[in-house]
């Protein structure tokens, strides 16, 4: 299994919603992103996406900022943070769990354990 079908399964087990454009940007984040804690600033960590989708840095942060909101719904996922998350806490959180690939049992599970 690759590191993108690990990071789609996810996605889906966390309920992101598929037509959500963030969820592409979040993707190709998380996948060029090389060691979870060492995120760049977002101006740094947007450049490839900026360039291949032919957007800004402030689109795609708030296109990030939609798919948090829409997830954060998500009864687990809500609970698995002391208050919503920031892109870049988000962003460093996913990018740990997809590394380990960690099978899904609950979120919060997937998010701190």
């Amino acid at each position: 299994m690759t590191m993108r079908d690990v990071a789609l399964d996810f996605f889906d087990f966390c309920s992101f919603p598929r037509t959500l454009v963030g969820r592409a940007y979040l993707l190709d984040i998380l996948l060029s992103i090389k060691d979870a804690q060492n995120v760049e600033t977002s101006k740094i960590l947007y450049l490839d996406v900026q360039k291949r989708y032919n957007t800004t840095p402030q689109c795609i942060e708030k296109s990030l900022q939609t798919v948090i909101d829409k997830t954060w719904c998500n009864e687990n996922l809500a609970t698995a943070f002391c208050e919503r998350p920031t892109s870049r806490e988000f962003i460093v959180v996913l990018k740990h769990r997809v590394d380990s690939h960690v099978p899904c049992r609950s979120v919060c599970d997937l998010l701190f354990n």
